[in-house]
């Protein structure tokens, strides 16, 4: 494991030092998996940062039409009333 490590170590020595935190996992797949499995590894790596981001988008666009776009929508009694609440302005 250690025979491994090191060229992936080396590598990111060529790199600033703020931004070679970023770099360790990718370094270490390129460096310690084969070449034929490495392309496979690093999309996976970037489906896992992809799921999160659409589940956030999703819950997000739901918050808006349930909060938002709800106190919106005029009420068909009353006119000037917007869910029980009238217009201050």
């Amino acid at each position: 494991m250690g025979l491994s490590i090191h060229p992936a170590m080396n590598f990111l020595s060529h790199f600033p030092e703020s931004s070679r935190g970023i770099l360790v996992v990718p370094s270490l797949i390129l460096y310690t998996i084969p070449s034929w499995f490495t392309g496979i590894a690093l999309l996976g790596i970037f489906i896992g940062g992809l799921i999160p981001a659409a589940i956030m988008a999703m819950s997000q666009a739901n918050l808006l039409t349930r909060n938002i776009i709800k106190e919106i929508r005029p009420n068909k009694e009353n006119p000037m009333m917007i869910d029980n609440e009238y217009f201050l302005f």
